[in-house]
C-alpha cells in the first residue's frame, strides 16, 4: 500500500472501524505481489510532490500454532526502485495576463495562488482549429489539479480534478471556469486536443479574501511575486501578503484563526481558536455567525504528528436558547483546499458530519481520522436554523430564519495515540518503530479486532476467557501425584523442579490471560521460568531413570542446569532448546542402560518395568508432545495445551524409578553385579557374577 502525506491506512481483513471513523484516501494506491519472483509495475500519473509513505505485509490466514522449527517459514523477499519521468514543459500563467498558444496534442499550465485565494477563474479565448473555418467549434478539454499533474491515464471525473469540455462553445465566445485552488500552492492545467491543430489565448484570474471578509480581485503585478520556498519539509511555498484592492459585492466565509499547542508525547497537539478580544488567549469556546460559514484553517506537520488519530470535537452547549428554533451545524473537513459547498450548502468532501440540538446525544460530533495527511487541513462549519414541530408519531422540520446572528460552540482540534490514548476494554495502544518511523495502533485481546478493537465479530465471551484461564492453571495439578511419588521415593531434587515447573506454569498463564489476568511478577520472567523449569523436568527425569553414580548423576544435574539456562535465554520458543537437552540426556540414559546391561548379562531394565511401565510413559509422552508440536490452533488451545500438561504430569507416573535406597542406589535399578528378583512368596532368586542360585525366602 503506497499512500502520500502519511501512513497507509488498511484494512484487509475487512473489519469494522469505530464509530466516527474517516477513513477515505484520496492518493492510496495498492498492488498484490505473489512469491513467484514476477515483478509488479504501479503507476501513478501526476503524483503528488512530497513525502510518500509504503506498507507491505504477508496475509497469514492460518491460525494454528506451531512450533518454531518444525514447519517451514514463510519468508518473502521484497526489493523496490522508483523511476520519475518529468513533465519537459510546463508553461506557468500570470494572472491577468493572456498567454497566446498554439497546440496539436496537449500542453501543462501552472499557477501559483497567494493566501487567502478564495477562487481561480480559467478562460480559453480566441479559440481557432488550424486551417481556420468558421463552422469548426473549439475541439478542447481543460482539466484542473491543485498540487499535482492533472491525469489523461485516469478517469477524469475523479474529486480532485474539474473538467471542462470547451468543444460545445459557441464560436467567437470564451470558455471559463471557476475552480477552488490550493492556496499558496501550484495548481495545474492540462489542455487537451485531438486530431487538430488549435490556436487559443488562455489566461488565469484570481479572487483573494482579505481580513475584513470581502473577496479581492488580484492584479498582476501583486500575483506574480516570486514565491519562495519555506522551511517545512513538505515544501510549501508562500508569497507576500496581498494588499487591498477593490471589493467584490459577494462575501467570503468568515477565517477564524487557530493556535497550535504541541504537547511532550509523540502525536499529542491541539488547536484552539484565537479570542475575539484580541488579546493573546485562546479558548475552546466561541461565537460564530448564523448566516454564513466559518471557515478554520490548521496543519498536520510531518513526521511528528501523522503516527496517531485525528480528532474535532465540536460542542452546542445546552445553555444555547432553543425555545424559537433549533441549529444544526454542518462541518466539512478537507485536505489541502478549502471545502467546497454546494448550492444547498452540501459538502463536497468526503469527511463530513452535522451536529444539533434535537436531544442531548446529538449536540456532541467527534470526527476521528487516523494517521492524517501532513499539510494543510480546512475545516467550514455551516449553520441552519429550524423548528421541528411533534405531530403524532411524525416530526415535522421545516428551516426558519435563526433568530440569533450567532451561536456558541465549543471547538476543539487535537490528535492522541490510537484512539484518545486508549483501545476500549478489549485492546491496549502501543507506539511502534518501524523504517525510522514511529506510530501508534491497537492490539487487541479475547477475540476483538479492528482498528479501535471494536469489531466483536470474532469475539470470545467472558464464559470462555474464564474457562481457558482455569483449564491452563488448574491443569497443572497433575503434577501433584509426580511431587509425591518424587518424595516418597525419596528423589527430593526430582521433586523440587516439578514443584517449580507446576508453580511457573501456572501463574505464567494466569499472567498471559487475556481478560482475567493475576501477575506475581514481569510475564517475561515468568515466561523463561516456565520454558526453563519444562525443559529442565525432562532432564532430571532422564538423568534419573539413567541410574548413574550419585557424583556423576550431581554432575549431570548441574550441567543440565546450566546448559538448559544458556539455551532458554537464548531462544526460548526453540525447537533446539528442547530438542539438544533430550538427545543428550537419551543419550546418556541408552549409555547407562548398555552398561548396566553388560555388568548383570542380563535384560535391563526388566521385562516388566519396559511393559508396565516405560511403555505407557513413554506413550503417554509422546502423545503429549504430538498435540503440542501439531494440533494447537487459536481455537483449541486452553484444551490442547491443558492436555499436554496433563500428559507430561501423568508419564512422570510411569517413567520415574523405583524407590532409592538410603545410599542413593534404586533397589530395582541397582548397578551393582547383583540384584534380586522376587518370585513368590516362598523362594527368591539370587544372582551372583551371572550364577543363579535358588534361595528359601525366609528370615
Amino acid at each position: 500500500y503506497l499512500q502520500y502525506g502519511s501512513y497507509p491506512v488498511v484494512n484487509p481483513q475487512n473489519e469494522t472501524f469505530p464509530p466516527q471513523f474517516h477513513v477515505h484516501r484520496q492518493y492510496l494506491h495498492h498492488v498484490t505481489l505473489q512469491t513467484d519472483s514476477e515483478p509488479v509495475h504501479l503507476n501513478i500519473s501526476g503524483p503528488l510532490a512530497g513525502d510518500w509513505f509504503a506498507v507491505a505485509f504477508v496475509a497469514e490466514k492460518s491460525n494454528r500454532i506451531v512450533q518454531k522449527g518444525l514447519h517451514l517459514q514463510c519468508k518473502a523477499w521484497l526489493t523496490s526502485s522508483l523511476r520519475l519521468q518529468i513533465a519537459e514543459e510546463v508553461l506557468s500563467l500570470s494572472p491577468n495576463q493572456p498567454l497566446s498558444q498554439q497546440i496539436s496534442i496537449m500542453q501543462y499550465y501552472r499557477f501559483y495562488t497567494p493566501r487567502d485565494t478564495w477562487s481561480a477563474t480559467i478562460t480559453i479565448s480566441s479559440c481557432a482549429v488550424l486551417p481556420i473555418a468558421s463552422d469548426v467549434q473549439c475541439p478542447l478539454i481543460l482539466v484542473v489539479k491543485p498540487l499535482a499533474l492533472p491525469s489523461v491515464e485516469q478517469d477524469l471525473n475523479l474529486q480532485d480534478q474539474s473538467v471542462v469540455n470547451c468543444t460545445h462553445t459557441v464560436s467567437g465566445e470564451a470558455c471559463s471556469t471557476v475552480v477552488t485552488p490550493s492556496a499558496e500552492n501550484w495548481n495545474y492545467i492540462l489542455v487537451t486536443v485531438e486530431n487538430a491543430t488549435v490556436e487559443f489565448s488562455i489566461h488565469v484570474e484570481f479572487t483573494v479574501c482579505q481580513d475584513d471578509s470581502k473577496k479581492l480581485l488580484l492584479t498582476p503585478e501583486e500575483a506574480t511575486e516570486t514565491p519562495q520556498l519555506s522551511s517545512s519539509s513538505y515544501s510549501q511555498l508562500v508569497v507576500k501578503p496581498t494588499p487591498v484592492f477593490s471589493f467584490i459585492n459577494t462575501s467570503c466565509w468568515k477565517n477564524v484563526p487557530l493556535v497550535r499547542h504541541t504537547m511532550v508525547e509523540n502525536f499529542a497537539f491541539r488547536y484552539e481558536p484565537l479570542s475575539s478580544d484580541n488579546s493573546s488567549s485562546t479558548s475552546s469556546a466561541l461565537n460564530i455567525t448564523t448566516d454564513e460559514t466559518t471557515l478554520f484553517k490548521f496543519d498536520i506537520y510531518p513526521i511528528q504528528d501523522i503516527g496517531g488519530t485525528l480528532e474535532i470535537n465540536i460542542v452546542l452547549p445546552s445553555t444555547i436558547n432553543i425555545t424559537m428554533n433549533n441549529i444544526t451545524i454542518a462541518a466539512c473537513l478537507e485536505y489541502t483546499m478549502r471545502p467546497r459547498l454546494s448550492a444547498n450548502g452540501s459538502c463536497g468532501s468526503d469527511i463530513s458530519n452535522n451536529v444539533n440540538t434535537s436531544s442531548e446525544d446529538h449536540r456532541v460530533l467527534t470526527m476521528l481520522v487516523p494517521y492524517p495527511e501532513a499539510g494543510p487541513w480546512y475545516l467550514a462549519l455551516t449553520p441552519r436554523c429550524y423548528f421541528q414541530e411533534n405531530e403524532g408519531n411524525e416530526n415535522e422540520v421545516v428551516d426558519v430564519r435563526c433568530y440569533s446572528n450567532t451561536t456558541h460552540i465549543n471547538l476543539n482540534i487535537k490528535s492522541s495515540s490510537c484512539i484518545q490514548d486508549g483501545c476500549g476494554d478489549h485492546g491496549k495502544c502501543y507506539r511502534y518503530f518501524s523504517g525510522g518511523f514511529i506510530f501508534s495502533t491497537c492490539v487487541c485481546s479475547s477475540g476483538w479486532r479492528g482498528w479501535g478493537c471494536t469489531d466483536e465479530t470474532n469475539a470470545i465471551s467472558d464464559f470462555q476467557l474464564l474457562l481457558g484461564v482455569l483449564l491452563l492453571t488448574l491443569s497443572n495439578i497433575f503434577f501433584i501425584p509426580a511431587i509425591v511419588l518424587s518424595v516418597y521415593r525419596h528423589y527430593y531434587t526430582e521433586a523440587l523442579i516439578y514443584f517449580v515447573t507446576m508453580f511457573f506454569s501456572t501463574f505464567y498463564h494466569a499472567c498471559d490471560a487475556e481478560m482475567y489476568t493475576f501477575c506475581i511478577m514481569r510475564l517475561s520472567v515468568l515466561q523463561f521460568c516456565d520454558f526453563y523449569s519444562a525443559i529442565l523436568a525432562f532432564w532430571v527425569t532422564l538423568i534419573v531413570m539413567a541410574d548413574l553414580p550419585a557424583t556423576l548423576q550431581s554432575l549431570t544435574h548441574m550441567a543440565g542446569a546450566v546448559g538448559i539456562a544458556l539455551g532458554v535465554e537464548y531462544d526460548r520458543t526453540g525447537l533446539w532448546v528442547f530438542l539438544v537437552p533430550s538427545g543428550v540426556g537419551l543419550i546418556i540414559l541408552t549409555i547407562s542402560w548398555i552398561s548396566h546391561c553388560r555388568y548383570q548379562r542380563a535384560c535391563y531394565p526388566r521385562k516388566r518395568t519396559w511393559l508396565l511401565c516405560l511403555l505407557p510413559g513413554v506413550i503417554n509422552a509422546a502423545v503429549g508432545l504430538v498435540i503440542f508440536a501439531f494440533l494447537q490452533t487459536d481455537e483449541n488451545y486452553k484444551y490442547v495445551h491443558s492436555a499436554w500438561h496433563a500428559a507430561m504430569a501423568l508419564s512422570v507416573l510411569f517413567l520415574l524409578p523405583e524407590r532409592r535406597e538410603s545410599k542413593g542406589r534404586d533397589r530395582s535399578l541397582n548397578t551393582s553385579n547383583c540384584h534380586v528378583e522376587e518370585l513368590n512368596d516362598l523362594n527368591a532368586t539370587f544372582v551372583y557374577d551371572g550364577h543363579q542360585f535358588l534361595l528359601p525366602s525366609s528370615p
